[in-house]
């Protein structure tokens, strides 16, 4: 009788330990040993019309939250000179490139150029174009292809000292 008495105190004990973080708030009731649920007076009397607004604005924070994740993407005009006719394109900043110019005008542009002349600057077909900018194809059939041939002997040399480094390796 006395140890099940003793063990009775003990379980009692840690009962009341564990429900005090619980009574400070109110959410215990000592007295038979449950949980209580509070309502406030506020979520009692709410209407149609709070709900909806309270709802409405949940969902707008919401949509403005996911739109601020999303970058925006700037555009920038390209005038476009050259065959089949003069052009103007309207492409992402940044992220086009010649060969995307290419791409919206003809299938024998994209096949046939090599390099593009952005506002004067010779500039690769795959780097991005940085601003509104004047764009200007070149490929080997122009009457002068000198800064091609140029880039092609350079692509031409820096292959070629890949290929020597890799057979005379230590």
């Amino acid at each position: 009788m006395y140890k099940s008495m003793a063990l009775l105190k003990d379980v009692q004990i840690c009962c009341n330990l564990l429900q005090k973080p619980y009574a400070r708030l109110g959410l215990v009731d000592m007295m038979r040993n449950r949980f209580v649920h509070q309502v406030s007076v506020s979520q009692i009397h709410n209407t149609n019309q709070t709900i909806r607004e309270r709802r409405s604005k949940m969902f707008d924070d919401e949509k403005e939250r996911q739109q601020n994740l999303i970058p925006r993407i700037e555009k920038i005009e390209v005038q476009y000179e050259g065959q089949p006719e003069p052009a103007l394109l309207y492409l992402n900043k940044n992220m086009s490139t010649p060969y995307n110019v290419c791409q919206h005008l003809s299938e024998m542009l994209m096949d046939r150029s090599a390099l593009a002349l952005v506002n004067g600057q010779l500039w690769d077909m795959h780097r991005p174009i940085e601003e509104d900018c004047t764009l200007k194809l070149i490929h080997f059939h122009d009457s002068d292809p000198f800064h091609l041939n140029r880039a092609f002997w350079r692509s031409c040399s820096f292959m070629l000292s890949a290929i020597i480094d890799m057979a005379f390796k230590d």
